[in-house]
């Protein structure tokens, strides 16, 4: 079982070493994140032998499925031009007054949602860390409405939506010293609001994975800005790691008291190995496909509004019940989790692989095809980069995000992560127009186009 468990671990190490011996670079981005898919990969192997849920389960159908997921995610890394010999790629900045205006915006934007999230959330955190309650117990004492509840939560939704965008502004301001330092920490502050939001339910992965994008978007530019400058960045971002690894810390604590080791493994470990029970309970144990729903959703919203129906309703209900057995029941049947728990007495709320997430809204061909458009999207966009600009990072860092985080799932799900997609992949665009029309009138049209 460990053998089998092990496929996708051997496929993806030998794009690692293939990937070395191209950059010829251990320390650069796409090495590093290859290197860290590998280890997850790799230490799912021991979780065969102890399951976070159930019983050992494993098969070759799914391990040969999702080593083909992997492959297609993982190649864009190996375009890249992150090695020795792209060292000297020019970078094109964009200008100041374009700064200015969209980081401004910015702040106007997320930082209020931000003190909305920061005012509904910090009483219930410390009420938990300092009670005796169970997580399940605790959220279950919860009431907040929906994200349409009241015009201040869908304002403050919207704006928290932005977030990404924020986060790399702000590194991107303060590794080029680009903006007022008040500024850039405002950018920061409106940035976490999604994750300031989370600590009302006591949930770390949103926290986790704001420090994930925060730490690619780091790498890409510690690799633009001068020398003298590395070790300022270097020392402030270790400050900001350490803050928000307190609540992560905290957290964990609170909820692991007694096997803390364990459950800080496993919470990185667990997406490769309980895909298998993913895969069965999709094309063999009666799950339903969401067509859409959790990379989307938002198209069933629209059509709900036009034709006055309640499918999105339907779907939201039916998805619940994948966490209707764990220390939470939201769902309102336990029909999903008595198929998982048929299958190999796993717990059907585990984590999921990106592959996993896709697999519970399409077909096993659909996933296939969904996964190589984002191989060819990346792999075209990093082949053609001839030299480093704003848009050029944001999209690496984009893409670098999912690939990490790619072994615990896919980050946007529902309507509003579709539009976070949206909104960074605009942003990207919105960069890349900016760039232009400030080259346009300084180089000839032969340099434009190169440029």
């Amino acid at each position: 079982m460990q053998l089998i468990q092990a496929i996708p671990f051997f496929c993806i190490f030998f794009l690692f070493i293939l990937n070395l011996g191209i950059k010829r670079k251990l320390c650069c981005l796409s090495s590093l994140s290859l290197l860290y898919v590998c280890t997850a990969l790799f230490s799912a192997i021991f979780m065969v032998l102890k399951p976070r849920t159930g019983t050992p389960y494993v098969r070759l159908d799914a391990m040969i499925f999702l080593s083909i997921c992997f492959i297609l995610l993982c190649l864009p890394a190996l375009f890249f031009k992150d090695g020795k010999k792209d060292n000297d790629l020019k970078f094109v900045d964009l200008p100041d007054n374009v700064v200015r205006f969209t980081t401004y915006t910015l702040c106007i934007l997320t930082v209020p949602a931000s003190l909305f999230y920061l005012y509904r959330s910090i009483p219930p955190l410390l009420f938990y860390l300092s009670s005796n309650l169970g997580r399940g117990a605790f959220r279950d004492s919860l009431e907040f409405g929906n994200n349409f509840s009241s015009i201040e939560s869908f304002i403050t939704r919207c704006g928290a939506t932005f977030g990404y965008c924020a986060f790399f502004m702000a590194i991107y301001c303060f590794a080029l010293k680009k903006q007022k330092f008040w500024v850039i920490l405002l950018l920061f502050f409106g940035a976490l609001a999604t994750a300031i939001d989370s600590l009302k339910t006591v949930t770390r992965f949103v926290i986790f994975h704001n420090m994930i994008f925060c730490a690619v978007c780091v790498i890409l530019f510690l690799a633009i800005i001068p020398e003298e400058r590395k070790r300022t960045i270097k020392r402030f971002f270790l400050l900001f790691f350490v803050i928000m690894s307190i609540p992560f810390m905290a957290i964990s604590i609170a909820r692991f008291k007694d096997n803390i080791i364990y459950s800080m493994v496993s919470y990185f470990a667990t997406g490769p190995y309980s895909f298998n029970v993913d895969y069965a309970a999709r094309t063999e144990g009666g799950v339903k496909a969401g067509n859409g729903y959790l990379i989307c959703g938002l198209h069933y919203y629209i059509y709900d509004k036009i034709l006055d129906t309640d499918t999105y309703t339907e779907k939201q209900l039916y998805f619940e019940n994948f966490y209707w057995g764990g220390d939470q029941r939201l769902g309102n049947s336990p029909e999903i989790d008595n198929i998982y728990r048929g299958i190999s007495g796993a717990y059907s709320g585990e984590f999921k692989t990106i592959a996993g997430i896709f697999l519970l809204d399409f077909s096993p061909g659909g996933v296939l095809l969904l996964m190589f458009l984002i191989s060819i999207l990346f792999s075209v966009a990093f082949m053609k980069g001839k030299i480093r600009s704003p848009a050029s990072t944001l999209l690496a860092a984009f893409y670098f995000y999912i690939l990490i985080l790619s072994v615990m799932g896919w980050t946007f799900v529902g309507k509003f992560g579709f539009m976070v997609v949206c909104l960074i992949l605009l942003f990207c665009l919105h960069l890349h127009i900016q760039r232009k029309k400030a080259l346009r009138s300084l180089h000839s049209p032969d340099e434009q186009q190169n440029l």
